[in-house]
């Protein structure tokens, strides 16, 4: 899936050679042109349909939407997410014109909950950190879908997942991301690490939740806690 229609080049059609001697020709020598390079895809390649029916059973269909901060708000609202962050946007993951494919999730006709997927950059790469939220913006359950180093088994373990559950954007505040620590005795002090040897990516966890609960917060719930 491409948001973004591919440029491409229109060839002429032929004209007559003409056969021109080095000695006659007062052109400079034709440059090559630089191959330019492509840009890697920031888009999270997901299939909705396994995690749907098991994040939320009851439900009977959802929607995609596709949005990005470019489109939806540009600078202003950039520097918006960034200051609620607490931290800028930086690398190939989180420039302006990033895509975000978001989920609303129904039962029938009624509107039953989100699922929203964000990369963010780890240890030994990017990561995949995905939420699944209640009508009311705390977490309904938080997993990863890309997650690469010797103690993946034990972040991807549902019992580190269970530690975000009830959690919302309110609760994140109490983490400064600059800092990578959160503040002593909150709901975020209290989720444990069971892979020490993997600190980075488990701080990476936190930005990328977070982040996470900042987008859903502006896409989703029209900013109400994003001014």
């Amino acid at each position: 899936m491409s948001v973004t229609d591919s440029p491409y080049f229109k060839v002429a059609e032929s004209g007559e050679i003409k056969i021109v001697r080095l000695a006659e020709s007062t052109s400079q020598p034709a440059k090559k042109k630089a191959k330019k390079k492509k840009r890697k895809s920031v888009e999270i390649e997901y299939d909705p349909d396994r995690d749907v029916a098991r994040l939320f059973p009851e439900s009977t269909g959802y929607k995609t939407m596709y949005v990005s901060v470019a489109r939806q708000g540009g600078e202003a609202l950039l520097k918006k997410i960034e200051a609620r962050l607490g931290d800028p946007f930086k690398g190939l993951y989180e420039t302006i014109d990033v895509p975000y494919t978001m989920y609303q999730i129904f039962k029938g006709t009624e509107l039953i909950g989100y699922i929203h997927g964000v990369n963010q950059k780890g240890l030994y790469g990017g990561i995949q950190v995905f939420l699944a939220l209640n009508l009311d913006g705390t977490i309904r359950a938080f997993y990863f879908q890309k997650l690469t180093n010797q103690s993946a088994q034990l972040l991807r373990d549902p019992a580190f997942g269970k530690q975000f559950v009830g959690l919302n954007l309110l609760d994140f505040d109490q983490y400064d991301v600059a800092a990578r620590a959160a503040k002593a005795g909150s709901k975020i002090a209290a989720i444990r690490n069971p892979a020490p040897s993997a600190e980075g990516d488990f701080q990476a966890a936190l930005r990328g939740a977070k982040k996470n609960l900042i987008l859903c917060d502006v896409f989703f719930f029209g900013g109400r806690n994003v001014k």
